[in-house]
């Protein structure tokens, strides 16, 4: 009898630990979730994830294709002559590589490429073509390395977003001059090393140079077009800046580009800084983003320069 009374008192007392310790767990979740909930609220309302702008073609991929995209990635960041994307059409081919090189652009190695589909087995052998030999990359990685470290030491005084913004768009339009005929001036080696390029170097190295600063930004393109013009392809870029998305075009912010007479201007400080962190109600009057997404939208007023 006493031993059935000594188990029975055992099996009472676990059973009130096991109650008192659910009990404290579930107000302890009750308590994190209203912080948590708080903390939310509390977050000022302009604040965006960084995330939809350094990865935001990767998040607008399927599943089976933002797998395409991490394998498409790593075989151009190895030079590889043939890559392999299962499960992935043509179409989607397409997307993966313009999301990769938009979201990338330290690859600067190539411009296109050449695939081969294959309908019993769904996958794509993409061929990229690469405008460097490894050893070439390797010099023009060495050069970039030595400007980029010249530039970060120029912005060492820039404390705030704003600031950095405005360091790289002064930086981008001094150092760059536009011209079609510039040597690969769809990426970032056309600006950095060849002071030369086009839109799409321009917009490369912003996105390049700010995320260097740790200011997120993203590549989009579009149409744009100059008074009594006809719209053109164009490429420029957003920007998170103080918790706010904005508009920057560093190609529209170089006088050699906006020279009205299409004579090269003299550069000096004769920036037009009405590019640099801008809203869509300003830009839209000359620029028409790529019908095929929905960009984070810039609705703030213009900082004032």
């Amino acid at each position: 009898m006493n031993n059935r009374n000594g188990k029975s008192g055992t099996v009472i007392i676990l059973f009130w630990i096991i109650v008192v310790f659910n009990v404290l767990w579930f107000g302890s979740m009750l308590i994190k979730n209203n912080s948590d909930s708080e903390e939310k609220e509390n977050q000022p309302a302009g604040v965006k994830d960084s995330n939809e702008l350094d990865c935001f073609y990767y998040n607008q991929l399927s599943p089976e294709d933002q797998h395409a995209y991490e394998i498409l990635l790593e075989g151009l960041k190895n030079r590889e002559e043939s890559i392999i994307l299962n499960h992935c059409a043509s179409a989607s081919t397409e997307a993966v590589w313009d999301a990769v090189l938009k979201e990338h652009p330290e690859i600067f190695w190539t411009n296109a490429y050449q695939y081969l589909e294959y309908k019993e087995e769904p996958y794509c052998d993409v061929r990229p073509d690469y405008c460097y030999t490894r050893d070439e990359i390797k010099d023009r990685q060495s050069q970039m390395e030595e400007i980029v470290s010249d530039f970060l030491k120029g912005a060492s005084g820039c404390d705030t977003d704003y600031d950095k913004i405005r360091y790289t768009y002064e930086y981008m339009i001094r150092q760059t001059d536009y011209n079609l005929q510039a040597e690969n001036n769809q990426h970032i080696d056309s600006v950095l090393i060849g002071k030369e390029s086009v839109c799409a170097g321009y917009a490369r190295t912003t996105k390049y140079l700010l995320n260097q600063l740790g200011i997120p930004c993203m590549y989009l393109n579009g149409e744009a077009k100059k008074e009594n013009e006809n719209p053109e392809s164009h490429a420029w870029n957003i920007v998170l800046c103080e918790n706010d998305t904005y508009f920057v075009d560093t190609t529209w912010g170089d006088p050699v580009y906006l020279n009205p007479d299409g004579s090269e201007a003299e550069q000096g400080d004769n920036i037009n800084y009405d590019y640099l962190c801008c809203n869509e109600e300003f830009l839209f009057q000359t620029h028409t983003p790529n019908p095929n997404y929905t960009y984070p939208s810039c609705t703030k007023e213009n900082i004032e320069q």
